[in-house]
């Protein structure tokens, strides 16, 4: 067989070219080489129009864009310059290629457009609900002070320069509240029809301006005597009756539209305003604190029903900790006023209560807010994963804490899926090229530390391309899938073992260190491979020819040990020429 020469064109072909992932070339200078066809397909161009061209000319960099972004892909962000996918988003992986005379880079591009959406929309809802949650627990001694800092905060959470409160009476805009000390004061009118608040009162809902200029937003007598070119607002409800606006505005464009998240947002916020100017008003004590809970459960409620969120409290004193509605039905819970501090924390994952611990600890006792992701075990023993944030309670002293948990098993899912495909071969399961080379680093890290030996496995299959002719490439598939699944049971729990490309497999044996130990081994695995594999009605039969190299005797670096093993690989392979072909005719059963 002629050895693989990797830098060659049809080689690249027959090692990437029909891969599951995205591969091209890129020379040192920035030009488009060689791709196969999945390249073309995530960056929506032909073949054509990429080979020979800069790269930079195709994509830009996109971490700016794309706030967390690197956190929860391999590789780097890029957007592409113009095309058909101008809104993509591309992950370039640059992958260490262990190959001779190998001139350029090896790149994996992966579309994580979905992927980035997802991410995006369940920070938004996060930081929404989040805003919701801080508002809560701000003190209401001082009810103008806080409906202040309610507008400080909602206009942070959206992007925005000013939060106004407004009372409407007589077609006059009053201001109630605001965000600008010095700038605006409390009384302040204005004509109604002069705001964009006199659209909102019209339309009795939450309305949001964008775009601007090219709608009849506009031509409206606010923007040409104040410039504001955002505003987002709802109408404000006291006692049932039309009583003002909550609106947030901004005389910058804002980036981008406002979604669902926004809208939701602004109007809970609407009807807690409205809650508190109730009890401005209300004249009694008593009726006020009841007011006040009936405010904080609805519209907690409403808020967990947005978005699978629940929210607890923890009692130091009592160490207690009551939860939710919501939060008890997603752990799976039975319905209970409160839970022992020793049973919540026995339903968080054994490996995440010392983090869990360490933040409480601090939020007790230095007031630091809690922010972590963490495991908890449901009722019926399934593991989600949850966001938990916290605050220690300032009217409480140092004895009650405030918080909200937050269901991302899904996304979690979605990161460890993309991972994973990104590290394991798609037909057999194994681990790919790129992780393998990954274990080898640690692998030789490791024996550098401790002074220890490993060997290296370069498994080629005799006569493979034989059975793909006569069988088919689905036969061909079946036969490198039970390869695969024989190569790990012949191995030992320490032993690794993927595919390498094609027909090829390499295997780490940590402690082998010398031919004759490896020779068992290799009957071992020769034994297991000539058992017949059953397609239909034939029995299918393959060989393999494998080299063998040895750390440190042999090489001390991946690409060398790899390397050294498939030239031994070779010179196993020409001196089995002289042996008869074990690729007989299917039997008939």
């Amino acid at each position: 067989m002629k050895k693989t020469d990797y830098s060659s064109i049809p080689d690249w072909t027959l090692h990437f070219g029909n891969a599951g992932d995205a591969w091209v070339t890129v020379s040192n200078d920035g030009q488009v080489q060689q791709l196969n066809e999945q390249v073309a397909e995530v960056l929506g161009m032909s073949p054509a129009e990429l080979t020979g061209k800069r790269l930079s000319a195709i994509l830009k960099r996109a971490d700016a864009m794309v706030p967390r972004g690197n956190a929860i892909v391999r590789g780097t962000l890029f957007a592409l310059h113009n095309g058909r996918r101008a809104d993509a988003l591309i992950a370039v992986e640059e992958v260490p290629c262990p190959l001779p005379d190998w001139q350029g880079r090896l790149l994996r591009l992966t579309d994580v457009t979905e992927l980035i959406e997802a991410e995006n929309n369940r920070i938004r809802k996060l930081d929404r609900l989040t805003a919701l949650a801080d508002i809560m627990t701000l003190a209401e001694s001082d009810r103008q002070r806080w409906l202040d800092e309610a507008m400080e905060l909602g206009a942070r959470t959206l992007g925005l320069e000013l939060g106004l409160t407004s009372h409407i009476h007589d077609g006059v805009f009053v201001l109630l509240a605001h965000n600008a000390p010095g700038i605006l004061e409390y009384g302040q009118t204005w004509p109604l029809d002069e705001t964009y608040c006199s659209i909102t009162v019209e339309s009795s809902d939450v309305l949001a301006l964008s775009p601007f200029l090219s709608s009849e937003w506009a031509k409206h007598p606010c923007y040409s005597h104040f410039g504001y070119q955002s505003y987002i607002g709802a109408p404000l409800w006291v006692h049932g009756k039309l009583y003002g606006t909550v609106s947030f505005c901004s005389k910058v464009l804002r980036p981008d539209s406002f979604d669902h998240h926004d809208k939701v947002f602004v109007k809970l916020l609407a009807r807690w305003v409205g809650g508190v100017i109730e009890r401005m008003n209300v004249e009694g004590r008593l009726r006020e604190s009841h007011d006040e809970l009936e405010e904080q459960v609805e519209l907690l409620a409403m808020a967990e029903k947005v978005a699978r969120l629940g929210h607890w409290r923890l009692d130091m004193q009592l160490r207690t900790v009551l939860l939710s509605d919501e939060a008890q039905s997603f752990l799976g819970l039975p319905s209970r006023s409160d839970w022992g501090l020793g049973e919540f924390e026995a339903l968080i994952a054994a490996d995440d209560r010392d983090a869990w611990r360490d933040q409480l600890n601090a939020c007790v006792h230095d007031g630091s807010q809690i922010g972590l992701e963490l495991r908890m075990i449901t009722a019926d023993g399934y593991t989600r994963w949850l966001s938990l944030r916290g605050m220690r309670l300032e009217q409480h002293e140092q004895h009650q804490l405030f918080g909200v948990m937050l269901d991302i098993t899904d996304s979690k899912q979605a990161q460890e899926t993309i991972l994973f495909q990104a590290s394991h071969d798609s037909l057999t399961g194994l681990i790919n090229r790129v992780l393998l080379f990954d274990r080898l680093g640690h692998e030789i890290r490791r024996c550098q530390r401790i002074d220890g030996q490993f060997a290296v496995l370069f498994i080629d299959l005799d006569y493979f391309k034989q059975i793909n002719d006569r069988y088919g490439h689905e036969a061909g598939d079946r036969v490198l899938v039970q390869v695969g699944k024989r190569l790990a049971s012949a191995l030992r729990k320490s032993d690794t073992v993927g595919r390498f490309g094609g027909d090829e497999f390499i295997a780490i044996i940590p402690g082998l260190n010398n031919r004759d130990t490896a020779a068992s081994l290799l009957r071992k695995i020769l034994r297991r491979l000539e058992a017949p594999i059953l397609f239909g009605r034939d029995e299918l039969f393959i060989s393999a020819s494998i080299g063998i190299s040895f750390y440190p005797s042999d090489a001390t670096l991946p690409q060398d040990l790899v390397r050294k093993a498939d030239n031994d690989m070779y010179q196993v392979k020409e001196a089995r020429r002289s042996l008869p072909n074990p690729l007989r005719d299917a039997n008939r059963r």
